[in-house]
């Protein structure tokens, strides 16, 4: 999957309730990420990455509140 796309946005809650934006490339989430610890049908198809990974490579793409 991660070679059909572009970016990964991730969304981090804020506690006034807005998302901070961060845009990483695949390569990096692919260097980055970690196997899900499921034992589920996801287990071992799902990659994480940690929310410091987002903040220290990734680009920041602004602040969002959905209302």
């Amino acid at each position: 999957m991660l070679d059909r796309l572009e970016g990964i946005l991730g969304a981090f809650e804020l506690d006034d309730g807005s998302y901070d934006l961060y845009l990483l490339g695949p390569g990096t989430f692919r260097d980055n990420m970690s196997a899900t610890q499921s034992k589920g049908p996801s287990a071992g198809k799902v990659g994480m990455v940690t929310k410091d990974v987002f903040v220290q490579l990734g680009h920041s793409r602004g602040n969002v509140r959905l209302d």
